[in-house]
């Protein structure tokens, strides 16, 4: 039985975790699965949403005072994209319509996670990596990006200065802060992707060849540390001074 006039079953999140309670109307189908057992514990279900291959669909009955009051878990392929999705969903011999959507759900993933390397102030430091875009939506990687470095622990240093020492010599905590910081400052990192950049679709891997160019505010024997964020995901640089001003070894 179809029911044209029912309110539909509206689902929202990313792909892979779609859950909402529902409300079945209270008819002997609907009290018992397709193979008759009642949806006392997690059973399939049938939902057909148009242009989207349903991995997963479940029901079950929620021990609750109110009849009829269900869970329901839809999973969908993880790089469906973001959207709204109609349908219907089937419950023994009942149908119901349905509306998921589908929100974006950034997630990149980089191989390695991490850079570290011995450098000069002021050098150029060049590295590989595999970018996956397991997410469910176009990412851009643009030919630059730029972030900072500070020495290791600088920050946690500069805000013990401003806010546990007693002695002001006449400056305000603020500016304290401000001055520690800028002492841990290594400058703003450049860093131009050579090789791979432009759209990454879902699903695609992809080999990048980046280019790291340092600035001279770096004080040879300090290591400094920062992070490249892209998307959701960070790539974490570790940076260790030498005393030998040249360029470090690509």
């Amino acid at each position: 039985m179809k029911y044209d006039n029912a309110p539909p079953v509206q689902l929202r999140g990313s792909p892979s975790q779609l859950t909402t309670v529902i409300h079945l109307p209270q008819t002997e189908s609907l009290r018992k699965s397709a193979s008759g057992r009642a949806l006392s514990r997690s059973s399939l279900c049938n939902v057909n949403l148009p242009g989207v291959a349903v991995k997963r669909a479940s029901i079950r009955n929620l021990d609750s005072a109110t009849p009829g009051l269900s869970l329901l878990r839809l999973r969908l392929p993880v790089s469906t994209p973001p959207g709204a999705y109609k349908g219907t969903i089937q419950v023994g011999n009942e149908e119901l319509p349905i509306e998921v959507d589908v929100e974006p759900r950034p997630r990149l993933r980089l191989f390695p996670r991490s850079l570290k390397r011995v450098v000069a102030p002021g050098s150029v430091v060049s590295a590989n990596l595999t970018v996956l875009n397991s997410g469910n939506f176009v990412v851009n990687l643009q030919k630059e990006y730029r972030f900072c470095v500070f020495e290791r622990g600088g920050i946690d240093r500069a805000f013990f200065v401003a806010l546990a020492s007693d002695q002001t010599n006449g400056e305000r905590r603020i500016d304290r802060l401000a001055n520690e910081l800028a002492a841990s400052h290594g400058g703003r990192v450049r860093l131009e992707i050579e090789s791979g950049s432009g759209t990454i679709v879902p699903g695609e891997v992809r080999e990048l060849r980046i280019t790291l160019r340092l600035s001279d505010r770096l004080r040879p024997g300090q290591t400094y540390s920062g992070t490249w964020k892209l998307e959701n995901t960070g790539f974490a640089i570790q940076l260790q001074v030498s005393d030998k001003s040249q360029e470090a070894p690509k």
